[in-house]
Order: C-alpha cells, then structure tokens, then sequence
C-alpha cells in the first residue's frame, strides 16, 4: 500500500511539473517537454496521451517545410478548458471576472458592494458568483480577494472595510454552495503578485507596502509569497511606533487624517511612512519597496529616501516606487491559474 500510495504521489508530481511546463513554454513536442522535465520520454508520453484525450492539453501537427516527413506532434493547454470565477473587493465594488486556463479574462463586471449585514454582504458575495457561473459550463475554481487577513482555513478578520464580514469562514461558506476548490486571499497579498508579475518579474525579493485607508504589505522572498504561520505577516498596520503609549503605525495614521493641522499632519505622516519603509529594509533587504498609496506622491519619494539615509547605508537603500494602480485582480487570476489550472501554487 506504501509503495501505491509514493507511485500515485509522484504520477501527480509528474502530471503538474508537465502541465506548469506547457502551459508556460508551450507549443512543445514530446521529446522537448522530456528535456526540460528531465522526465523519460515514456513517462512524459503517457501523461500528455492522457491530459491530451481528457482535452486539456491541443494536439498540433505540422509539416515539415520542406513538405517531407513531419515534424514531431506539439502540444498546448486548451484554453478554453475551464474557467474560474473570481471576484474582488475593490474600493467600493466588487469586481468579478472569468478567466481561462491562461489567465485571460473572458468576462468582467462591476457589482455594488451596498449590504450593511453579514448575511447580506455574504449574499451579495455569493449571487456575484452564481451569476457568473451561469454561462460557465465547466468551472475550475472561485477566487476571492479580501481587504483583511484570511487566516489558513479561510476566516476572515481584521477587515474595517467590509466589518459584515469580520470574523466569517468565507471558504467554509462558499464550499457549502459551490462544488469547487475555493482560494480566499488578502488584496494587498494580491496587488503584490500582480505588481510583481506586470512591472518586476525580473526581481525575487519586494516589498509591497499599502498605505491608505489601513496599513498592510504583501512580501515577497525568491520569488514566492511570504505568509508567515498564520498568514498574518504584512500586517504592518499592528507595528507599535511608541512603546510608552503603545499606538499602532494604523492608529497614528487615523490620528493624523482627523488632524485639524494639515501641514504638521502631512510632516508626520511622511515621518511615519519612513519607519515602515526603514522597517521594511531592515526586516527583508528587498530588491524594492513599492508605495501603494492616494496619501504619497511622487515629489515625496526623494524626501523619503533622504530621511531613511540617515539610518541606513545607501548601498542597503532599495529602489523605492510609486504605484498607483490596484493590481489585485491581476494577482488573482494569477493564484487561480496557478493553484486550480496547473496546480503549482
């Protein structure tokens, strides 16, 4: 029973390195998906046989040039497979797209988030994806993405934004309605891979730090999403700034947006951005830190490097950006592709 249970381990180890392969690199011949695997040709030709009769893998054949012989059959994922479902809370909407096995988006709508209560923010939540599921007729996932902290079993917490849902199992919830693998992340977790992916694919180690109507970061350590045990890292917002009275960086921002001395308020808030990006570059030496935030502008930025120069050797300065865009949906349909399509999470 051992040994059946390793062989059946290692055919679906097999059977997603093929996939992730083809899917990136694709079209490829039996013989070059062998090479890159460093898998047997027989192996690689009884898995792709299989994924290529279930059809999510396309058989092509082409001819040789010169019109002799031909050349060895190619293979590329189906994109039309299966679709996933993915819905994120964005400023004041949801936004829920489908997305094909490569992650481009088929369909994309805006949903009013307006429910005061638990159960109707959850309802609303939940019709989103139904609706969206109607003219999908082979569903692979659904994707949800959150502003607050999703614990490894799917409770949500720490969620000012959207209090209805504080405390709620969303993937028990949803598991209980759709007969589906379901994936619940934080957006800042979310913006950063789909920063990363769009603007620094050629860097493995960033900071993404959000600044706005709270305090959180997503991280990045060669190349993959830094979590932490209880997927509680990031949340910087909790970081004490003043050991006496024991404020949170959140609380401090609150403070100084309720300010009734704007310019003293801006001063000190450029003043508590520097800590949390001296922190950052202490903590995690990243590549590069990556301002999210509607309160820093880019005039701010050579201010910014300035102050943390007094603390930290410039050559241990990252590049410090500014981004505006919110790319959480991108990061999204990415973790979908990865986690229900390929399986290479």
């Amino acid at each position: 029973m051992g040994h059946a249970y390793k062989q059946h381990n290692v055919k679906i180890h097999n059977k997603t390195l093929i996939k992730e392969i083809v899917w990136k690199r694709g079209p490829l011949s039996k013989p070059e998906i062998a090479e890159i695997s460093s898998l047997s040709l027989p192996t690689v030709s009884k898995i792709v046989n299989e994924l290529s009769t279930d059809h999510l893998f396309i058989e092509h054949q082409l001819l040789q040039a010169q019109g002799v012989g031909r050349k060895p059959k190619t293979y590329t994922i189906n994109e039309e497979y299966q679709l996933n479902v993915e819905m994120y809370f964005q400023h004041d909407h949801w936004r829920c797209c489908t997305s094909n096995m490569i992650g481009k988006i088929v369909n994309d709508v805006q949903l009013p988030a307006l429910a005061d209560t638990t159960d109707m923010q959850y309802q609303l939540l939940e019709d989103g994806i139904r609706d969206a599921m109607k003219n999908v007729p082979n569903v692979m996932g659904i994707g949800v993405g959150v502003p607050g902290v999703v614990s490894q079993d799917g409770i949500v917490s720490n969620i000012p934004q959207l209090e209805e849902l504080e405390g709620l199992n969303l993937v028990e919830k949803l598991h209980e309605k759709f007969d589906c693998p379901i994936y619940v992340e934080n957006d800042v977790k979310l913006m950063t891979i789909g920063y990363h992916n769009n603007k620094l694919e050629n860097h493995d180690n960033i900071v993404f730090l959000y600044i706005g109507s709270g305090i959180g970061a997503g991280i990045l350590i060669d190349g993959h999403l830094y979590k932490g045990s209880t997927n509680f890292a990031g949340e910087f917002g909790y970081i004490v700034t003043d050991v006496d009275s024991g404020h949170s960086m959140e609380e401090q921002l609150t403070r100084l947006e309720a300010s009734a001395e704007p310019e003293k308020a801006r001063e000190d808030l450029l003043k508590t951005v520097a800590v949390a990006l001296n922190n950052c570059i202490c903590f995690f030496n990243p590549e590069a830190v990556v301002l999210s935030s509607p309160l820093i502008y880019e005039e701010d930025l050579p201010r910014l490097r300035k102050v943390i120069a007094k603390h930290i050797t410039p050559s241990d300065i990252p590049s410090i950006l500014l981004e505006t865009h919110d790319f959480g949906m991108e990061g999204l349909i990415d973790q979908c592709v990865k986690i229900f399509n390929t399986g290479i999470a």
